[in-house]
């Protein structure tokens, strides 16, 4: 997906070669400037495991809803509650890290609505494996789970 904030990061001249997305989420500024160049693709090559983990380090950086002691994560919701789908995060998480120098990060803030995502035991299944999270990084600290 790409938003608003890579036509910011074109004028700045901050990324490295054409970015390519399943769908582009924005406004009128965004689409103007996708208008016309070959950006958008099909999860066939977006999610393409093979070709994100080879070739240049790819680094992910993804989120989570919540994170077990184990590093287990999980990205769908709390509980009964349904936030969104997983999306690729799972296929960016183990692409990042099977790639040579690649690494698999999920930030999260320390807190959201007095809540933390660190957790005793996930409320829903776990969305990634914790074998594909490198490192888990807030604001304040962060952990390697690497080795």
């Amino acid at each position: 997906m790409l938003t608003d904030g890579v036509v910011d990061l074109d004028r700045r001249g901050l990324l490295a070669g054409t970015p390519s997305a399943t769908y582009l989420f924005g406004g009128e500024e965004l689409y103007d400037w996708a208008d016309g160049r070959a950006i958008l693709r099909g999860l066939a090559y977006t999610h393409d495991f093979t070709r994100l983990s080879r070739g240049a380090p790819l680094i992910a950086v993804n989120t989570a809803v919540e994170i077990d002691p184990y590093g287990q994560v999980n990205v769908e919701g709390v509980g009964e509650k349904v936030f969104g789908g997983i999306g690729g995060h799972p296929d960016y998480c183990a692409a990042a890290r099977m790639s040579c120098g690649g690494l698999s990060i999920i930030a999260v803030p320390s807190s959201t609505r007095g809540r933390s995502p660190l957790v005793e035991q996930l409320s829903r299944p776990a969305s990634t494996p914790a074998h594909d999270v490198d490192m888990i990084v807030t604001e304040s600290a962060y952990a390697d789970l690497r080795g």
